[in-house]
This record gives structure tokens, C-alpha cells and sequence, in this order.
């Protein structure tokens, strides 16, 4: 047991490194906003772009010294690079818990069940992976600024001004009830 932990504190061994890159990988596609980022891209060569994403961060976990980087570098790293290669604005909270399984992984290498979490990991990126991820689009209205409209006037708001309109859904059928009470079942897929 010395053997491993000493092993981690002067740097992961290949086979270490190899099991985190594997983690890196995992991480990045189970990542919802890389996912949707990816999949709305007019950028040819997405899994390229993720290998050297991957690349980076590993990059960034071998060149720290001890426990691995700070949280808040991975997060501003995975960040800039959403950003920068990506062309995505990440503002949900999700990067924190991307940055803080990779700090967690990285930190757990030496662990003798780590390669079984990691299998586990790519499992769960594999399935994620066979579903496409819906995005709705929202417009971002433009407010002119005070110095526009002038400081200090009021401004009329008139009733032309349309609201967003709601996205139709199918309606639910209600169920058929037989004269014993009994609720029949309806087939799916009838519309």
C-alpha cells in the first residue's frame, strides 16, 4: 500500500495517466453543455477539438505538483476553452461539478477501485452518448440604455408590443372508462 501512495506523490505512473485520460474523456462527454455545444457546431472536426480539450486538461493535472490543481483553474480553464474553441458561454453551474470530478479522479488514482469507477464513468458517457440533447432557443431582448431614451424622461410602453408566444403541446387523452369502471388502455403512438 506505500508502494501506490508514493507512486502519486512524485506523479501518476503511464498506466495512472492513462486511466485519468480515460476520465477526462468520460467526464467531457457526459458534459450537457459540451454535448449541446458539439451538436448545434458548424465546426468540422468536433472529436478532434475534444481530444485536444482532453489533452489540455490533463496538460494542466501533470503539470501541478501534489493533490492537482486549484478548482477554480480547471474551471477557468474548462471555461476558456469552451469559450475559445467552442464558441459557448457556459453560465449554468455545471463546470463546477465537471471541474470537481476531475479533481476527484485525479486524486483518487492510486486507489485500487479507481479503474472500475472509471469503467463505470465511461459506461454512463457511452448511453449519454446515444441520446441527443434538446435545446430551446430564447431570444435576448435588447434594452437601450437610459442615455438613449434620454436620463430622466419617462417612457410610454404601448400594447403593441407582442408577447412570446408558448410552445404548443399535444394534448393529453383522458382515460376511457368502460361502464364497469374499469380504465381501458390505450395504445401510444396514435395521434
Amino acid at each position: 500500500m506505500a508502494s501506490t501512495s508514493a507512486s502519486t506523490s512524485a506523479g501518476p505512473t503511464p498506466a495512472q495517466l492513462t486511466l485519468f485520460a480515460r476520465s477526462v474523456l468520460a467526464h467531457l462527454r457526459l458534459w450537457p453543455a459540451l454535448r449541446l455545444s458539439l451538436q448545434n457546431s458548424e465546426i468540422p472536426s468536433n472529436s478532434q477539438n475534444v481530444q485536444l480539450f482532453a489533452s489540455e486538461i490533463i496538460d494542466q493535472f501533470t503539470a501541478s505538483k501534489g493533490a492537482g490543481p486549484a478548482e477554480e483553474d480547471v474551471e477557468d480553464l474548462l471555461l476558456q476553452i469552451m469559450d475559445e474553441e467552442f464558441e459557448t458561454i457556459v453560465d449554468d453551474d455545471s463546470v463546477e461539478g465537471i471541474a470537481r470530478g476531475l479533481l476527484t479522479t485525479w486524486r483518487g488514482l492510486a486507489d485500487p477501485s479507481a479503474e472500475a469507477s472509471i469503467r463505470l464513468l465511461e459506461e454512463q458517457a457511452d448511453k449519454a452518448g446515444k441520446t441527443r440533447l434538446q435545446v430551446q432557443q430564447r431570444e435576448e431582448i435588447e434594452e437601450a440604455s437610459d442615455e438613449e431614451e434620454g436620463e430622466g424622461e419617462d417612457v410610454e410602453m404601448t400594447g403593441e408590443a407582442e408577447a412570446p408566444q408558448l410552445l404548443e403541446r399535444p394534448e393529453r387523452q383522458e382515460p376511457v372508462v368502460d361502464d364497469d369502471g374499469f380504465t381501458l388502455v390505450q395504445k401510444k403512438g396514435r395521434r
